[in-house]
């Protein structure tokens, strides 16, 4: 355990759910602020293309992105070279070449991920975050705030919208976090981020003796859609009706991580 996790667990509720803020507010600045409007609005546009245009966005998206990776990152030039690309037929790569491209392996992403793979042209500020692990050893992703922000805005267009919600919608969160400190056995079994309306529940209390709480959580903050872990959401929603409460229905659940 880090020094912040550890400083954390030692605050009263109270300021958890302070810290528990503070933390979305810097994390909501990063994934909705700089490119994120502009890039919402260009995925919505998209949702519009007719089959031909789609067809010409890919390719051209395509042939950029290998493009990039020959010129600037180490291990794209030579696992392409090797393959018998070069340059002058990426300018030309179709989506029926797609089978051309040599394999990329999740050891050799293990391995090299934060050495050969980095471009020498990065977007700016940026920090690698672990995968969740749920197919094996993680993997260490860089997201550049750019590539946050862009991410943020495919999430929300063909997600978060599709389901029928927004970002700015109240929501519930199961995941990885140990919001509630390990051995607490008192409630609430959650904690707040006020500035994106976020109720985060531990995935690691949910039983028929704390099930009350987590219901009691959804109404007082206005639960309007729930997020996590497809499992902890199942288990949360089978001890709901086992221990016979009364629960209001979400609009969506929106899983993740796992199938």
């Amino acid at each position: 355990m880090g020094f912040y996790q550890k400083l954390y667990a030692n605050l009263p509720v109270a300021l958890q759910h302070v810290a528990t803020s503070v933390y979305g507010y810097s994390w909501k600045k990063r994934r909705f602020g700089g490119i994120f409007s502009e890039e919402l609005k260009e995925f919505k546009q998209r949702e519009n293309f007719s089959a031909t245009e789609w067809q010409n966005y890919l390719t051209a998206q395509l042939r950029v992105m290998l493009l990039h990776a020959f010129d600037h990152v180490p291990y794209y030039r030579e696992t392409f070279t090797q393959a018998g690309l070069n340059r002058s037929t990426l300018e030309k790569f179709e989506r029926t070449d797609l089978s051309k491209l040599p394999y990329l392996s999740k050891q050799a992403l293990r391995l090299e991920g934060e050495d050969k793979f980095r471009s020498d042209k990065r977007e700016v500020k940026g920090d690698f975050f672990a995968s969740s692990g749920s197919t094996g050893t993680p993997t260490q992703i860089l997201f550049s705030y750019p590539m946050h922000q862009r991410w943020s805005a495919a999430f929300e267009a063909r997600i978060r919208n599709w389901a029928g919600v927004t970002k700015e919608v109240p929501r519930g969160m199961i995941g990885g976090r140990r919001v509630v400190p390990d051995g607490k056995a008192k409630p609430p079994f959650y904690r707040f981020n006020y500035f994106e309306q976020q109720t985060y529940f531990s995935a690691y209390h949910i039983s028929a003796d704390t099930v009350a709480d987590y219901v009691s959580g959804m109404k007082r903050n206005g639960v309007e859609y729930m997020t996590g872990y497809a499992m902890s959401n199942y288990f949360l929603a089978r001890v709901i009706k086992e221990a016979g409460l009364k629960a209001h229905k979400p609009r969506a659940v929106i899983t993740a991580s796992e199938k």
